[in-house]
């Protein structure tokens, strides 16, 4: 019965605006698939972003810069392993061992010519207590002349040990510094990568938006003339019910 008495509406009153929105959904439909996100391809002189339904965003940076990210990272990687593993005082050990060695040679023959100079002087045989230079009770007799170079050379080595630990702790400072300048490098080339991310993300988002705004411009005059045809109709039904209305005897 309602299709039937919609049959009669439409065949006396006509569609109205239903036929064209119908019309309009198909070509909303349409137009659908440029408004979407859609996978994209973006080259720039830093790089290469993409994005696809399989495999969803990627990232790759130009040669250079991803040798140099790569370079960078490992580097940083390889220092900060070293600084973990760095000891300033057993370094500070290891050179004055080293500078030890090195004078080693030096006092040899200091020690050669003050026994050479004292027996030309002949005061090879001469002795003095121990005690009496500060050398310590129990130390026996010595030759004041040894007992001189033997204070020079101890402290000679002595001030070996200030100088170690400034160089042993300069060394772990260097490290350190190196490791946080390729790491800081590597953070500066990731956010490179993020930069490039996020231009192909706003590139691929403007032309969907500017698909919106031509789809909503191409659409909008068929959903106006629908709703005009949908108003005349109304109007239509409007006239005719009142007509009829009108024309029947009052009881």
């Amino acid at each position: 019965m309602g299709n039937v008495v919609g049959g009669l509406t439409n065949a006396l009153f006509g569609k109205g605006g239903a036929g064209t929105m119908a019309g309009a959904v198909d070509r909303a439909r349409a137009i659908a698939g440029d408004v979407r996100f859609n996978p994209y391809t973006v080259r720039t002189g830093a790089g290469e972003t993409s994005y696809t339904k399989d495999n969803g965003f990627g990232v790759m940076l130009s040669d250079p810069y991803q040798r140099l990210l790569e370079t960078s990272q490992a580097g940083a990687q390889g220092l900060f392993e070293q600084v973990a593993s760095f000891d300033p005082n057993q370094r500070a050990s290891d050179i004055i061992a080293e500078r030890a060695a090195l004078l080693e040679p030096i006092f040899a023959q200091q020690r050669a010519k003050q026994t050479g100079s004292s027996f030309a002087t002949g005061r090879l045989g001469m002795r003095l207590a121990g005690e009496s230079l500060g050398a310590g009770e129990g130390s026996g007799m010595i030759n004041p002349d040894f007992y001189g170079l033997n204070v020079a050379q101890s402290g000679a080595l002595a001030n070996l040990v200030p100088s170690a630990m400034s160089q042993a702790y300069g060394e772990y400072g260097q490290l350190l510094n190196m490791g946080q300048g390729l790491f800081g490098t590597a953070m500066g080339l990731t956010g490179l990568e993020k930069d490039l991310l996020m231009t192909g993300v706003g590139l691929e988002g403007t032309r969907a938006g500017q698909d919106l705004a031509a789809g909503q411009f191409e659409l909008s005059p068929l959903l106006a003339q629908s709703k005009m045809q949908e108003d005349r109709r109304s109007s239509n039904m409007g006239f005719v019910t009142g007509m009829a209305k009108a024309l029947v005897p009052l009881a």
